[in-house]
């Protein structure tokens, strides 16, 4: 396949939660785009293909700076397609790889993607499948979303949706899905904007701790313990994690909805405060003086205060002596 309508295929980068996504030229704007070939199973008669291209539509509408934007969806020769930004960089899951980040920059990604969600939200969209596998991280460390307002025709989408069943019968339920999946997902509710909440709460524990709240080895023992289990406090396994950091992502993870933050929007300010709280302990750190140990810093003997104590020590030894 050299085209699709108007664009020019340069390569095939893999299969997504749709179909099959390629790398192509956009001849009429010049520019490079991501297009993704619908399967044909998803949109296997009029009714589901309509209800698609609705949804393709609605996401369209969304413009943010940390959500790929959604340009066309288009038919060529029967096949139906969309073309979104082609964003170059590295998957989060990718990015994070078993290590935890630095808690300001787990704070800022985060925090991006905290603003694309309330975006989202606001104009009457959830994702639905949020993980780290649907987050690109650029090159300048700017965070990116995908699948926005297509989750649901997506594999993971489709995954948790039906979590519930899949859990009382057979672990078909994706590992990467499991350790990402709300509790009144797993249950089988539909969920609503906190149901995000949870998910980037999730991704948040990833970055800081290095791993996922919730791990095991399979979806059903996963799963479980997303309904029954409280997550190990990220402290735990990262000592560096502030405490209100810590505090914020245990909140987006309780079990039941009216525990976590009402919104995205919400998280984005809690995020924001943290964000300015660090930057304040960093300055307080670097501006201390010599000898003092900043806030959060462990206390230290600096040479200075050994040499300034043996000099009065001797002075007053040598006074002592002088007047015998």
């Amino acid at each position: 396949m050299e085209s699709l309508g108007e664009y020019k295929i340069l390569d095939r980068l893999g299969e997504g939660g749709i179909g099959e996504v390629f790398r192509a030229r956009d001849t009429r704007h010049g520019r490079t785009v991501a297009i993704k070939l619908v399967r044909e199973d998803l949109i296997a008669d009029d009714g589901r293909r309509e209800r698609f291209i609705a949804d393709a539509q609605a996401a369209m509408r969304l413009s943010h700076p940390n959500i790929a934007t959604l340009f066309e969806v288009a038919e060529d020769g029967g096949r139906v397609f969309v073309v979104s930004e082609y964003v170059a960089g590295d998957r989060l899951d990718a990015v994070v790889s078993g290590t935890p980040l630095n808690a300001r920059r787990a704070v800022d990604l985060a925090l991006q993607l905290a603003d694309a969600l309330a975006e989202a939200h606001a104009s009457g969209s959830l994702h639905r499948d949020l993980r780290p596998e649907n987050v690109i991280v650029t090159r300048k460390g700017q965070a990116k979303l995908l699948d926005t307002g297509l989750a649901a025709w997506t594999r993971g989408g489709a995954a948790r949706e039906g979590a519930a069943g899949q859990v009382a019968a057979h672990p078909t339920v994706a590992l990467a899905t499991a350790a990402y999946l709300a509790p009144e997902q797993a249950l089988g509710m539909t969920g609503d904007e906190r149901t995000d909440v949870y998910c980037l709460g999730a991704i948040l524990y990833d970055m800081i701790a290095g791993r996922p709240p919730f791990a095991g080895a399979s979806a059903v023992d996963i799963t479980l313990q997303v309904l029954q289990a409280p997550p190990v406090r990220p402290s735990r396994l990262n000592p560096a994690v502030p405490r209100d950091l810590e505090t914020l992502v245990l909140n987006m993870l309780a079990k039941s909805p009216v525990g976590r933050p009402a919104s995205a929007a919400l998280v984005s300010a809690s995020l924001r405060g943290i964000a300015g709280s660090m930057e304040a302990r960093g300055s307080a750190d670097a501006n201390a003086p010599a000898g003092f140990p900043g806030p959060g810093r462990q206390p230290h003997q600096s040479w200075g205060w050994w040499v300034a104590g043996a000099v009065g020590l001797m002075t007053c030894l040598l006074a002592w002596l002088w007047s015998r």
